[in-house]
């Protein structure tokens, strides 16, 4: 029997009703739409699915896969909940949901009153480690080699192992709803992705940890206890990703715990949060606290900390647009006065270059290859204090001399000095954007017209930007200072809180 336009109709609308359903139940974030409801077979109906950030066309069958997958998560969360609910968590409040750029997290169920405990997770729901803390995983790993690991390696062999254990691990339900995979660190980014950040210091650091990574993994892997199957071997990695991204550091007792807490690290990054995470030493357990109302339906999210965007892309694969953390580090100030003053500095007498070095070093104030950090608004005292002694004249010497006598090492001692100071500044910020390779116009163009814009380069554009933006402004403010310190015969540091106007590259000629 042959069915009827009618009767198809009919049929697409159930099973389109019947996937809907579905979804409604396991994942508020997605939608359904159908295309083409009077296709000949159902088979080839298309679909469209909605995630919180992405849109698919697919077939029913691709359909099916997805929605299959989704019960799949939602079945987890379900038994997630029954394992948090067994373990005495307090969640009244809050639940497991997706924000507008499709990163899971956590969404208030009910408004969130100011100073409210909304979070509570008992100690013994915690997998935790301290730095000195004795192995408990004798039958797992050598005691020997545990006591020589950092506590982020400590914490990932606890959490391997239960990994390892598979069914038999009480800690499965949580396991069970972690990442399968965290491939947006930068360990797992390529030569040429990382070429693309176009910041030497965070590439050098990204090529370090790799290294200490693998030579951890073939230190641990030898001393392993048991037989292991190959991927579990390489669940080391999987392990060390989710403590390095997940982890809280607490302080407790004059010392340090370092913990997963199940829930709680599931919490989103917003600098400004003014929700915190507290220790009840009389309940025995961790419990989140908020100082701002939070409304119902609104993502919750925790402050990580003072992080830069380098250790946010490092390990947590985001940036933060004007994050006040952010900094770009130099460590050759030598090099930035041969920059601007070319072998004239060094023209001075060997014994006073000698005796200024010698006074910055016995002061901790200078160091060979130690990094100084340039901020949006500011940068370190110590670039001012070096860059006046390397500088100064045999007059102003003897007044910076007084001066660290006297413990006054950040004291100005005369404009000349501090305007080549500034203008040594500017020039090394300079050279540091011409170094970049690229504008920050171009860096908007990428932004704006690629497409498909991958995702790595995504973020290599935006890191880099708010790099750039640091050496804009600083660039600008030490102009100003410069302009108004010649104009009043004195030194001075006024200046209106720079705002996040870009400036052009071409202003400055480079």
């Amino acid at each position: 029997m042959s069915l009827g336009k009618n009767d198809k109709h009919l049929r697409c609308c159930f099973v389109t009703n019947s996937l809907m359903n579905i979804l409604w139940k396991t994942s508020t974030s997605w939608k359904l739409l159908v295309l083409r409801p009077y296709s000949k077979t159902l088979v080839s109906n298309k679909f469209l699915l909605l995630s919180p950030n992405k849109l698919y066309s697919c077939t029913l069958l691709q359909c099916l896969s997805v929605i299959a997958s989704l019960e799949t998560t939602s079945w987890r969360i379900d038994r997630f909940y029954d394992w948090l609910k067994a373990g005495n968590v307090y969640m009244p409040k809050v639940k497991l949901g997706y924000n507008a750029d499709g990163l899971r997290g956590l969404v208030a169920t009910e408004d969130i009153h100011c100073e409210e405990i909304f979070l509570k997770v008992p100690r013994e729901r915690s997998l935790q480690v301290t730095e000195l803390e004795e192995c408990t995983l004798s039958d797992f790993i050598d005691p020997d080699l545990w006591l020589l690991e950092t506590w982020y390696v400590k914490l990932a062999l606890k959490l391997w192992k239960e990994k390892c254990l598979g069914d038999c691990s009480s800690w499965k339900p949580y396991i069970d709803i972690l990442p399968s995979e965290l491939n947006t660190g930068l360990v797992y980014w390529s030569d040429e992705d990382l070429a693309q950040l176009q910041y030497r210091p965070l590439i050098e650091e990204v090529e370090r940890n790799k290294l200490y990574r693998k030579a951890s993994y073939m230190r641990i892997v030898e001393s392993i206890r048991f037989k292991l199957q190959d991927e579990d071997k390489n669940m080391f990695f999987w392990a060390l990703d989710m403590v390095q991204s997940r982890a809280f550091g607490i302080p407790e007792d004059g010392k340090k715990i370092y913990a997963l807490l199940p829930i709680m690290d599931m919490l989103n990054h917003r600098r400004n949060s003014q929700t915190h995470l507290l220790y009840d030493s009389t309940r025995n357990e961790y419990v989140m606290k908020t100082y701002s109302k939070l409304f119902q339906s609104k993502d919750i999210y925790i402050s990580y900390g003072p992080l830069d965007n380098d250790h946010l892309l490092h390990f947590y694969g985001f940036v933060e647009k004007n994050n006040v953390y952010d900094n770009i580090q130099v460590k050759d100030l030598l090099q930035w006065l041969y920059l601007t003053y070319g072998n004239e500095w060094l023209s001075q007498p060997s014994h006073l270059l000698e005796e200024k070095l010698c006074v910055l070093t016995t002061h901790h104030v200078y160091e060979s290859g130690k990094p100084f950090r340039i901020y949006y608004d500011r940068y370190e005292k110590e670039i001012d204090i070096v860059l006046r002694t390397l500088v100064a004249s045999e007059t102003d010497w003897k007044q910076i001399k007084e001066n660290f006598a006297l413990g006054l090492y950040d004291k100005a001692v005369s404009l000349e000095n501090q305007l080549s100071v500034w203008q040594v500044v500017i020039d090394g910020c300079k050279q540091l954007l011409k170094d970049m390779k690229t504008s920050i116009e171009e860096d908007e163009n990428i932004l704006e017209n690629m497409e498909p814009l991958p995702t790595k380069l995504r973020l290599a554009v935006q890191f880099r930007m708010e790099k750039k933006n640091i050496l804009l402004a600083t660039i600008s403010r030490l102009e100003h200072f410069q302009k108004i310190s010649k104009k009043t015969g004195r030194i001075i540091t006024v200046w209106i809180p720079p705002t996040l106007k870009r400036i052009t590259l071409q202003k400055y000629d480079i």
